[in-house]
């Protein structure tokens, strides 16, 4: 006669234990995966707004002294700029007559690629 694998009902019972944490385990885990999930939704919908904004809001544009100000040079250094080849360093608009304009992104984005040091380490990082 073959005996029970488990010769007593304390055994079962702990067997039975495991088995319904295991199984309340990967309902947690299921819900991890879904809360995870909305988070990186939520992320995402932020992102796209953030950048619906940005495409929409009108954009600024400086004149020469502004923009001279802003960058904390003279507005010869500007106008030299403006001429050199193969491109300007920084974007510019010109309108009939001569006037001349420019961005705030432009300018914003020149500055941040003559950054040195550790700020624009932890940026690369």
């Amino acid at each position: 006669m073959k005996r029970s694998q488990f010769t007593d009902n304390q055994t079962a019972a702990l067997i039975g234990r495991i088995v319904i944490l295991e199984e309340l385990v990967a309902k947690l885990m299921e819900r991890v995966d879904q809360q995870d999930g909305r988070e990186r939704q939520e992320s995402s919908i932020r992102f796209l707004e953030e950048r619906l904004t940005q495409l929409t809001r009108p954009r600024a544009l400086l004149t020469e002294k502004e923009a001279a100000e802003l960058l904390g040079v003279h507005i010869q250094s500007l106008k030299r700029w403006r001429v050199e080849h193969p491109s300007p360093r920084i974007p510019f608009i010109s309108y009939e007559g001569g006037d001349v304009r420019y961005r705030v992104e432009d300018i914003e984005s020149y500055l941040k690629s003559r950054e040195r040091g550790a700020k624009a380490a932890l940026r690369a990082a």
